[in-house]
This record gives C-alpha cells, structure tokens and sequence, in this order.
C-alpha cells in the first residue's frame, strides 16, 4: 500500500501543476484501482508460471516408490498441511478411495520414469524455494 500512496500523491502534485480537472478524489480513486489490478495481475501470474513454484494437483497420477510416510486424510488440503510442515516433504499422492496421503521425499521432475498413471489418486508437488549452496552452507 506505500506504493498505493506515493502513486495517489504524485497524481495530486500532477494535478496541482498542470491544473486538470483531476481532483484528489479521483487520484485516489485511480491509484486504488490500479493497485487493484496489480495484485490481480500478481494473483493470476502465480498461478500460471511454472517458475512460482505453484502447481496444481495433477489427477489420475502418482509418484512411485518414494513415499516415506503415509496419514488418514478426508480430504487433500489435510496433506498439504501435513507436507508443507515436513522439511523432507516435497510432494505427495493422495489416495481418493481411502483417503490416505502418501508423502513423497522426491518429485516427478527428480524422478520422472516413476511418475505412473493411478486413476485413484492425485500427485501434489509442494510449492519449494530452494536456496543457494552459499545459504545452505551458511546454516551449518
């Protein structure tokens, strides 16, 4: 929003100086709308780059031979909460039939010939931000 109010302050100084029939209502109006659709434009960008680390489930789909850990769930979100709170989490399958997350230490991007059809379940990968080697390091 501290960008909102520069954008509606600089409308008004722009006002004042050329003298338009702009009135600092309508800046403010303007400047709120246009923030608007930059959060809008942000919204919809994420969800469509592959490079946001965002991705949909994928149904039908599941990651073979990685699972290190598996939970009773009624419904998927419950396994993106329980994956996005395991550090060794990076996707998981759920199982429709009997509601059940199978959660994975790899991805299908890291083992591709393991990614097999499953008409019962629905691969998630977590949505990572990978660090540099110099952070990683700094940690130990």
């Amino acid at each position: 929003m501290g960008f909102c109010f520069q954008f509606f302050r600089t409308l008004c100084v722009l006002t004042v100086r050329i003298s338009q029939p702009i009135t600092c209502t309508m800046a403010l109006r303007i400047a709120v709308l246009f923030s608007l659709s930059q959060l809008l434009h942000r919204a919809v960008s994420s969800q469509q780059s592959p490079a946001s680390g965002i991705e949909k489930s994928i149904f039908g789909w599941k990651l073979r031979g990685h699972t290190y850990q598996t939970m009773m769930a009624e419904l998927g979100p419950e396994c993106v909460i329980a994956c996005r709170r395991d550090q060794r989490c990076q996707s998981f399958n759920f199982v429709i039939s009997v509601g059940k997350c199978e959660l994975n230490d790899r991805t299908k991007e890291a083992r591709p010939e393991d990614f097999v059809p499953d008409q019962d379940r629905f691969y998630y990968r977590r949505a990572m931000k990978r660090g540099t080697l110099f952070q990683l390091l700094w940690q130990i």
